[in-house]
């Protein structure tokens, strides 16, 4: 569980009511609402910076450039069906300077809104099965339902088992789940 963060005008408050010094800490976060703790991290920041806003964190900076994170996002772009490792090393490939490993590509694609997926599993429909299906759909389109309720139905279906046990994992966005390039037939 994290810290509810705390907005800008409420801190712009808090420096207020501390510098009129009527109020202590502990008055001003039962007013306020939050904690002493904030209290204090704002008085502090407001005196080293003579504003509220919170000062950039610290950390190791990225080993890869934007450039670079677009280099991959484009190679997953190019074949979804790639792991990690495979990821990385056609990245390497392609870079000299560069060693990345599976962990930051993998770290650089969910950045980017790209996850992990099992193929959808869908029949096989050719173009011209597919076209047939918009036609009918079109046709049938202004149908009522007294004209619904003159359609036989069977309930006799066939069955193409194609590929039964083995799993493929994509990379794709999470709405692009029936996309035809993600789908395994």
């Amino acid at each position: 569980m994290g810290r509810k963060p705390v907005s800008s005008e409420i801190k712009w408050q808090i420096i207020g009511m501390s510098k009129s010094k009527i109020h202590s800490k502990v008055q001003i976060g039962k007013i306020l609402g939050v904690s002493e703790s904030c209290i204090r991290k704002t008085v502090k920041t407001w005196e080293l910076t003579k504003d509220v806003v919170d000062m950039p964190r610290s950390g190791r900076p990225s080993n890869l450039s934007d450039r670079d994170k677009s280099s991959i996002f484009r190679i997953c772009r190019e074949n979804p069906r790639h792991n990690y490792k495979k990821l990385a090393e056609i990245f390497n490939e392609s870079k000299n300077n560069h060693n990345v490993s599976r962990k930051l590509v993998r770290r650089t694609l969910l950045q980017k809104g790209i996850g992990t997926y099992i193929a959808a599993r869908k029949p096989i429909l050719s173009i011209m099965n597919r076209r047939k299906r918009r036609i009918w759909s079109k046709e049938r389109l202004s149908w009522t339902v007294e004209d619904w309720l003159k359609v036989i139905r069977s309930d006799e279906a066939n069955f193409q088992v194609v590929n039964r046990k083995g799993r493929i994992y994509v990379k794709r966005f999470a709405t692009e789940k029936f996309s035809e390039w993600f789908l395994q037939p």
